[in-house]
């Protein structure tokens, strides 16, 4: 194909056919983690770190992972392994944007920057700014020589540099290299075979991941949810499904969208649907409690929330009515319109005359 004007030999290459880099790069993990986790150079100046972040652990003082992007992303994934490797007790570790660790750094203990290509602006301040407050720093990067280096006491080198824009051999190196640390930190052996060959099984999910990429035409906006360690993949998804298609995307907090927080997202509730809300309770209370259907249908059973109980009866019975805020939360409310919505009433088999 063409090389566009304001291409760069820096920039991954460009094919008008496949095989894509990227396809390449991530065909291309399972071997390469299996190489990180067994590479016995590597494996030493991951005990290097590991000492130091024990150390750093029993005198009290900060563990802080940083990194920017996607080595955030990244930076996030070893600090969680490095917590679980040290018994989510006492100090717990940080994974933290390099750019905000860089202007409120801990006056102690240590700091381990992530920068695949070792010249990331904001992890070179991050370390500075750990060096001269007295920590311990360290690299993990794909690229032996850089601005990064300058700053860290320690680097480690992974041994594949990324040749795609969407950095999957980015993401997953330093977190195999924050394996092999946190192996050493608690002491267990990290099994490079099983490593590759559940790489390899994730890989093999190749076809499921197609059909549900097919489903992204037909969207103008994708919310991806995760708790807990998934969080981070949420986060390293929406990056690269905004990067690779321009798709308008969020990531939410589990328990934020089970609790049906997703305001701007449905144009009419802002609501998820989900058991939590009004709408399906009384759906389900017409379907299952003997006679409600009827009484519904001859406008003898209304429906409220709390407010409404009261109303009704402190008026006895005269007023049956709720607030705005209330009926946001019943799932059966438009929030633009500020009235009931018919279609919603409709999908649930909620006759109007209930409210």
């Amino acid at each position: 194909m063409s090389t566009p004007q304001w291409h760069e030999d820096w920039f991954p290459e460009l094919r008008d056919e496949r095989p894509w880099v990227m396809e390449e790069m991530i065909d291309s993990e399972p071997p390469l983690a299996a190489r990180i986790a067994s590479n016995k150079k590597l494996g030493q100046t991951a005990a290097r770190i590991a000492k130091k972040v024990v150390e750093a652990h029993a005198a009290g003082t900060s563990i802080t992972v940083v990194g920017c992007g996607t080595s955030e992303h990244g930076a996030r994934a070893v600090a969680a392994q490095l917590d679980e490797a040290l018994g989510h007790r006492g100090v717990r570790v940080a994974g933290r944007q390099a750019l905000e660790a860089a202007i409120d750094t801990a006056p102690a203990g240590i700091t381990i920057g992530i920068s695949h290509d070792n010249g990331t602006r904001a992890t070179m301040l991050a370390l500075k700014a750990a060096r001269e407050a007295g920590q311990t720093t360290a690299l993990i990067t794909a690229n032996n020589e850089g601005g990064c280096s300058e700053f860290a006491d320690i680097v480690l080198v992974t041994p594949e540099k990324d040749k795609s824009w969407c950095h999957t051999v980015g993401y997953i190196s330093p977190m195999v290299a924050g394996a092999v640390i946190a192996a050493h930190v608690s002491g267990k052996d990290l099994d490079a075979g099983a490593l590759e060959l559940h790489l390899d099984e994730c890989r093999a999910l190749k076809p499921q991941a197609t059909e549900i990429a097919k489903n992204f035409r037909d969207i103008d906006r994708l919310i991806v949810v995760g708790g807990g360690y998934d969080r981070i993949t949420a986060d390293e998804l929406v990056l690269k499904v905004e990067e690779g298609l321009h798709l308008p995307s969020a990531a939410r907090d589990l328990e934020t969208f089970t609790h049906g927080h997703l305001p701007a997202c449905d144009e009419k509730t802002g609501l998820v649907v989900d058991a939590y809300f009004s709408a399906t309770k009384v759906q389900w209370m017409l379907q299952n409690v003997k006679g409600a259907r009827a009484l519904a249908a001859k406008g003898r059973l209304a429906f409220g929330t709390v407010d409404t109980w009261l109303l009704w009866n402190l008026t006895g019975g005269a007023v049956h009515a709720t607030d705005v805020s209330n009926a946001s939360r019943t799932m059966l409310y438009d929030i633009r319109k500020g009235t009931w919505d018919d279609e919603l009433l409709k999908i649930f088999g909620i006759p109007r005359s209930m409210l």
